[in-house]
């Protein structure tokens, strides 16, 4: 596949403000062998390293470059990168690259950022889109419940903790109500333990 890169990308402003690392690095991203036409795919560190020849610090200094400029999004936890223009100036032009966009789609792990994705999607307003933008809601909601139902286990465990606590704070309390008491029964010891266990019961 090819991407168009507009001349003007080494006048861009943002990318006149970050350093040459960055800069070369935006540029990778642009034109990696892992990228798809959507310019949101699966894009390990490792794998960037691997193919910039450079180590984890020095690719981590200048990602973060590229995400303080808003020129890229990175979520850590499934690897996934989305550029933030390149549908701007790599449109999907038309129903077989919509059906290739879908395919590419569905070999992406799940993401917060299929959100960031379908906002960039939905402010075209092609019929031939309308298959993609429908299984990107999709994915996007099995997300959303997926996350409104660990919050809700979350939320009950952390309710059955503080029950237990309470529970064990209650306990505790009976305890020393039951110690007071056996000193009041035997303060001086002259009650054996039997009577006072006795007492105590009734």
């Amino acid at each position: 596949m090819y991407t168009k890169i507009e001349s003007k990308f080494w006048r861009d402003e943002k990318i006149r403000n970050i350093s040459e690392d960055a800069r070369y690095l935006m540029f990778y991203i642009l034109t990696s062998p892992h990228r798809n036409i959507l310019g949101f795919y699966f894009l390990p560190i490792l794998y960037a390293c691997f193919d910039l020849e450079w180590d984890e610090k020095r690719f981590k200094k200048a990602l973060d470059e590229l995400l303080k400029e808003g020129l890229v999004k990175y979520d850590f936890e499934t690897s996934v990168i989305f550029i933030c223009n390149y549908l701007k100036y790599n449109p999907l032009e038309n129903s077989n690259q919509v059906k290739s966009a879908i395919s590419k789609l569905s070999e992406i792990p799940t993401t917060p950022l299929f959100q960031d994705l379908l906002t960039v999607l939905e402010q075209s307003d092609k019929p031939f889109m309308e298959p993609l933008l429908e299984q990107l809601r999709e994915r996007f909601a099995k997300l959303s419940e997926t996350v409104t139902e660990t919050v809700c286990q979350t939320s009950n465990s952390n309710s059955n903790s503080n029950s237990n606590s309470n529970s064990n704070s209650n306990s505790n309390s009976k305890k020393k109500e039951i110690n007071k008491e056996r000193k009041e029964i035997a303060p001086d010891g002259a009650v054996d333990s039997d009577e006072s266990t006795d007492s105590i019961k009734e």
